[in-house]
C-alpha cells in the first residue's frame, strides 16, 4: 500500500494483495469517509440550530418594536451574522 500525498489517498498494489484484503482495505476507507462526513453533518445540524435560534430571537426583538441602537438587537444581529459565516464556511449552504 502507498500514499499518495497530492490527492490524500492510499494506493494498494493490487496484484500483492487477495480479494478479500483488497475488499477489506476499501472497506475500511469507505468506513473513514463515512465517519468524516458524519462528523461533519452533525456540525452542520448544529450551526442549522443556532442559525435557526439567532433568527427567531432577532425576528421577536423586531416583532417587540426593541429599539435598532440597543444592545440587545445590535448584539442579535451580530450573532446572527457570526452563524451566517460559520455556515456559509460549508459550501453550497
Amino acid at each position: 500500500m502507498f500514499y499518495n500525498q497530492e490527492d490524500d489517498t492510499y494506493i494498494a498494489d493490487d496484484n500483492q494483495w487477495t480479494p478479500y484484503e483488497r475488499a477489506e482495505f476499501i472497506a475500511h476507507i469507505s468506513l473513514d469517509y463515512a465517519e468524516t462526513a458524519n462528523a461533519q453533518a452533525i456540525e452542520l445540524l448544529d450551526l442549522a440550530q443556532r442559525a435557526r435560534t439567532d433568527a427567531s430571537r432577532l425576528l421577536a426583538l423586531v416583532d417587540a418594536g426593541e429599539p435598532h441602537n440597543s444592545g440587545l438587537f445590535k448584539s442579535s444581529i451580530r450573532s446572527c451574522q457570526h452563524t451566517n459565516r460559520d455556515l456559509k464556511g460549508y459550501g453550497n449552504v
